[in-house]
């Protein structure tokens, strides 16, 4: 998981910046940048190794990324769906579009 997708990481070079004299603002969009696109980054990749395992009938690669979410209640269905929580702080794709949308 690269640095820039943990909370305590992203703080602290926040205070590092501000030390050296930038702007709050200036801060925050160059943290923002930074890491939406790291997640972009991280993202297609894995979206691409899903991609290219499906055409090539290599199924067994994707296991290790599938995430089991269950439905709680003992009457709905159970939820499989691409993990990112091992190389993002995403869990879903879900979380992964909040995060690209947020401002």
């Amino acid at each position: 998981m690269k640095k820039i997708f943990d909370y305590d990481f992203r703080n602290e070079l926040f205070l590092c910046l501000r030390e050296s004299g930038i702007k709050d603002k200036e801060i925050r969009e160059i943290i923002r940048k930074r890491y939406k696109e790291s997640l972009k980054d991280e993202v297609v990749e894995r979206l691409n190794t899903v991609i290219k395992a499906i055409k090539e009938d290599n199924l067994e690669e994707i296991i290790p990324f599938i995430g089991d979410s269950p439905s709680g209640d003992d009457y709905g269905c159970d939820n499989r769906y691409i993990s990112f929580k091992d190389v993002t702080d995403c869990e879903d794709i879900g979380d992964v579009i909040d995060a690209l949308m947020e401002k």
